[in-house]
């Protein structure tokens, strides 16, 4: 026992020395940012999505522009998720980062900052209820904003925000998600069509309220199709109480060429086995609305985030996509994005982090062939280089204020 103490001592002490010698004092182990990226899988689909446009340029016959300095980037992320440039004070904490890092150290921070979820809500909210001020009393855009911009600084899933869109009940004031059907209320009337357009739009990325009147002349949309997603809003009634459902009321609608009215009955356009049985009518439309095999859903929540960023969505035109194929194409950057956004709890905040990760986010806007417009169209329908863009009038309100502040 007297000789087995001192040698457990002897190995204590030892282990504090290689400890301390592998971690001096003063320093803080920590991963480095591409073994953080890598641990939630964002770098894998980052070169995915990296070597897809790669495709693209060597099938266009093009060469990417060079890597914007990381000042650019920073404008241009500040644009994007705050609406205005950086401060000078903020420029100057950039610049004491690590070189090549900046970015992504500094994405967090600005993820955090309550500029980010009210700007960024307010340019969604433009998509989920429109421009237009909506009827007086039964519309609140200020607390429709306000709860979506909460939501998106908790990075709530992406799927529950548009269950609560289409599907809550309440008053507009104390359940704020209720604003997405009261938008579409005027005249008091609720404008059921506006209702079942608005959805296809701003969640499926769909331009099925082609075919509200007759069969779309362009595509498959079938007109029994748009009254049947417009018969999900039929049984939703508005009063002092707020947004309720009434299982005894039925959509009428007078028919074009009879005169004659007749009822619509609720019914999907595609996938019926993903509606459920159980709730009402518009929380049975939410649920098909955000099946996790609803690729429409996040191919078009990507493209618009997309949009956001990079000052144009990555396929024109935001609210009416092609249909997806079949299985994820693995050339697809749409594909490819939309998949890591599916299958990664449908975060906003990831999504952000993925595509400012990519090599086409960093890109110059200068290239050096450009000469004139008509040099710019080969590059940009590739994404070769940074697309310019004008500043909104928030973005520009915003600079001038940073600017002389």
């Amino acid at each position: 026992m007297r000789i087995l103490l001192p040698c457990l001592v002897l190995l204590g002490v030892l282990g504090v020395v290689v400890t301390a010698a592998s971690n001096p004092v003063g320093t803080q182990r920590r991963p480095t940012p591409e073994r953080l990226l890598a641990d939630d899988g964002l770098a894998n689909t980052g070169i995915k999505v990296d070597l897809a446009f790669r495709s693209r340029w060597r099938e266009a016959g093009v060469t990417a522009a060079p890597k914007a300095n990381e000042l650019s980037q920073l404008r241009r992320l500040s644009l994007a998720l705050m609406g205005t440039i950086p401060s000078l004070e903020e420029i100057r904490e950039f610049e004491r980062l690590p070189e090549g890092e900046r970015i992504e150290a500094w994405l967090p921070k600005m993820l955090t900052d309550t500029r980010f979820s009210t700007y960024f809500s307010a340019r969604l909210a433009r998509a989920f209820i429109g421009a237009d001020e909506g009827q007086f009393i039964l519309f609140r855009r200020d607390r429709f904003q306000s709860w979506l911009a909460a939501e998106l600084a908790k990075d709530t899933p992406y799927d529950q925000l548009v269950k609560q869109m289409i599907g809550e009940h309440g008053l507009w004031t104390g359940t704020p998600a209720t604003n997405f059907v009261t938008a579409a209320y005027a005249n008091d009337d609720l404008m059921e069509n506006k209702l079942a357009g608005r959805t296809s739009r701003a969640f499926l990325g769909q331009r099925i309220d082609c075919a509200e009147c007759h069969d779309h002349p362009f595509s498959h949309w079938k007109q029994a199709q748009f009254e049947g997603l417009e018969a999900f809003f039929g049984q939703t009634t508005i009063n002092p109480l707020g947004v309720g459902e009434s299982a005894n009321r039925q959509l009428t609608i007078q028919d074009r060429k009879t005169l004659e009215d007749r009822t619509l009955s609720p019914q999907v356009p595609f996938h019926e086995d993903w509606l459920p049985g159980e709730g009402t009518s518009r929380q049975r439309l939410a649920t098909w609305v955000t099946h996790p095999d609803n690729r429409r859903l996040d191919r078009a929540i990507v493209n618009r985030v997309w949009g956001l960023l990079f000052g144009r969505p990555l396929v024109e035109p935001v609210d009416d996509l092609p249909d997806p194929p079949a299985t994820v194409d693995g050339r697809d950057p749409l594909d490819l994005l939309a998949e890591d956004f599916r299958t990664n709890g449908r975060s906003l905040q990831r999504l952000i982090r993925l595509m400012t990760k990519l090599d086409v986010f960093a890109l110059s806007s200068e290239h050096p062939t450009l000469e004139t417009e008509a040099d710019a169209a080969p590059l940009e329908t590739v994404w070769a280089v940074f697309p310019l863009t004008r500043l909104r009038p928030e973005q520009m309100i915003g600079s001038m204020l940073q600017a002389t502040s």
